[in-house]
Order: structure tokens, then C-alpha cells, then sequence
């Protein structure tokens, strides 16, 4: 944010008069001292102050070297201490340590210790350390990475990387094997496993009859338009009964023997034209007494035929889908105590 002139001269005012805070760190700013701990009586930011000093047209002297304000730090590197201790003796961090190597031209060592001027500096960072390849170990490392780059950034380079990787995973799951005392065989030396010819043809099995039934739905909605909105599992069934004939005879047998077995629990009552009617009088389900339009209306057993209940017309209700495929074996007062969460019973 912009100052004020007149936050400015009030600055001034108070840096003139030599009892005010803000003058006294104001000159222990422009005598070098850190700008946090100048601004730390304040309650500022070391910033804030640094920005203040620069309007008001204070300067503060050029840094001081590292090497100047840590003489006994230079003095012990020359010696050849290691960079640790001498950060311990002189109560500073390793890094700034470093740094004074760096000033007074010491070559810090790979363990730690320093050695005398002379030493070849990195061709990269220009840090004086011990070289490896013209490189400090940083260097090298990135340079090492860039090397692999670009050696697999041919299809040459990239299959030797894959043969080399290869040849490790080999080595290290045979080092495993003798250590389990088991033999290892690479992936290329293993016995090809023989397919089953049982599981095999099974398997062809089931994708001809997958493959068999998409044929047979797409020539029944060809065939009858009222299928076109009907649900998988309608579909599925009606293609199956067309155009499989042992399918379509076993469902038949079925049917007659319930048919058979409802004849013998019938009393005449309940027939065609019964039904008809009861089909065309219903307007909503028994049981949830939803309003259900054609397509939804099926006959359900009250009292179901395996539970003893008779095939007449006082035993059989119109239900919704959902009511009657729930209610399924079980008796009213059975399914009434569990009903599903699409229909309400009463």
C-alpha cells in the first residue's frame, strides 16, 4: 500500500527526536544490525522497517563478508576442521559454514574436513568440494540422471536399460530362491503351461451362446415391434422361447404340469373369461392400492397354491409387479410384516 505524505512527515518527526523507538531502530538499522531484531521492540516486521529506512532516504553499509563476521570459523577451516565442529564451536548454522569455506577458497572434504586452497571447483555450481568428474557429487548426480535420460531416448539405449533391469530381477530372484531353497527358472526358461482343452472349450461354449442370444434379440425386435421397449430379461426369455427349441419345450412342459397341479386345486370358477374381466375392472393394486395401468397388472394367489391355497376366483387378487413378485410364497399377513419400500400396503 502507497504512504501518505503526511505519514511520511510523521515518520520524519519521530526519527528526529532521539527518545522515540522507532529512531532508536532506525539506527540500529543503519549501523548493520539485523533488520527483525531492529524491528522486534517495535512489534514490526523486519520488512516493514527495511522499507520505512528506504523512503525515509537511510542507507544501510555494505554487508559485511561471512568470513569477516566469522573469523573464528575461517580460522578453524584453515586448520582443516570439519564443517560440523566448527558450526558447533562457533554457534552457527553448517550451511553458513560452508559458505565462509566458499569465501576463504577452503575445499571442504567428502567426510567432513577441509583442505587448503588449491582444489579444482565444480564446472557447474563453481563450489569448491571434492570433484568427481570435473563435478561436485550434486552436480554429478544431476548429470548422472540427465545421462540416463538421454541414453533411453533411443530405442537402442531404452532395450539395453530393459536387458539391464531385466538382468537385476533375475540375479536378485535367484539370490531369493537359494535363500528359500528353492529352484528359480526366468520367465523364458519356465515350462509353457498347457491350456486345459476342457476349460477351453467351455469357454468357447459360453461366448457362442452369448454371441448366439445378441443374434437371436436383434431378429426378434426386427420381428415384433412391441418389443422394443421391453426389458433385457423380457427379452432375453422371448428370444430364448423362439428360437431355441429346447428351451421352448422344456418351458412348456413346465407349464403344463402347473397347469396340471392348478386343475387339481381349481373349482371352476376361475377361467378365461374370469380373468379377463378381472383385468379389465382393476384400477389399482390390492395390496398397495397404487393405480396400475395394463402392462402392470398381474394375478396373484392370496393364499399362494403351495401354501394350500386354491385356484378359484375367491383366492386371487390383481397386485402390481412389485407387490406380487415380493409377496411371492408368502402368506398376507407374512409379507404385510416386511413389505418392499416402493409400496405402502395397508
Amino acid at each position: 500500500m502507497r504512504k501518505r505524505p503526511e505519514d511520511l512527515r510523521w515518520a520524519q518527526r519521530r526519527a528526529a527526536d532521539p527518545s522515540d523507538p522507532l529512531c532508536e531502530a532506525l539506527l540500529r538499522y543503519r549501523t548493520g544490525e539485523d533488520a527483525d531484531a531492529a524491528a522486534k521492540p517495535l512489534g514490526w516486521q523486519g520488512v516493514s522497517l527495511g522499507v520505512l529506512a528506504s523512503k525515509l532516504g537511510m542507507r544501510r553499509p555494505p554487508r559485511q563478508n561471512l568470513a569477516e563476521r566469522y573469523p573464528l570459523a575461517a580460522a578453524l577451516l584453515r586448520r582443516s576442521w570439519p564443517a560440523r565442529r566448527v558450526a558447533s564451536a562457533v554457534g552457527t548454522a553448517e550451511s553458513t559454514v560452508c559458505k565462509v569455506a566458499r569465501e576463504i577458497g577452503v575445499r571442504l572434504l567428502s567426510k567432513g574436513g577441509a583442505r587448503a586452497p588449491g582444489g579444482s571447483k565444480c564446472g557447474q555450481c563453481g563450489d569448491i568440494v571434492k570433484p568427481r568428474r570435473g563435478l561436485c557429487a550434486r552436480c554429478d548426480a544431476k548429470a548422472g540422471w540427465a545421462r540416463k535420460k538421454r541414453a533411453r531416448s533411443t530405442p537402442e539405449g531404452n532395450a539395453r536399460h530393459l536387458a539391464r533391469k531385466r538382468a537385476e530381477s533375475q540375479r536378485r530372484n535367484r539370490r531369493k530362491a537359494a535363500q528359500e531353497g528353492r529352484v528359480y527358472l526366468p520367465r523364458g526358461e519356465r515350462p509353457v503351461r498347457q491350456p486345459d482343452p476342457a476349460k477351453e472349450a467351455l469357454r468357447d461354449l459360453r461366448v457362442f451362446r452369448r454371441n448366439r442370444l445378441k443374434l437371436w434379440i436383434k431378429l426378434l425386435t426386427a420381428q415384433e415391434s412391441r418389443y422394443t421397449e421391453a426389458t433385457p430379461n423380457t427379452l432375453a426369455y422371448a428370444a430364448r422361447y423362439r428360437f431355441d427349441p429346447v428351451f421352448r419345450r422344456k418351458e412348456q412342459t413346465r407349464a403344463n404340469l402347473r397347469e396340471a397341479w392348478k386343475a387339481g386345486r381349481s373349482d371352476g370358477t376361475l377361467d378365461g373369461t374370469a380373468i379377463t374381466g378381472m383385468f379389465a375392472a382393476a384400477k389399482q393394486c390390492h395390496y398397495c392400492a397404487r393405480p396400475i395401468k395394463g402392462r402392470e397388472k398381474t394375478l396373484d394367489h392370496v393364499i399362494p397354491l403351495s401354501r394350500g391355497g386354491m385356484h378359484s376366483l375367491s383366492n386371487v387378487v390383481i397386485a402390481c409387479p412389485t407387490c406380487n413378485f415380493s409377496k411371492h410364497a408368502k402368506t398376507p399377513e407374512e409379507w404385510r410384516a416386511n413389505p418392499p419400500t416402493r409400496c405402502k400396503a395397508a
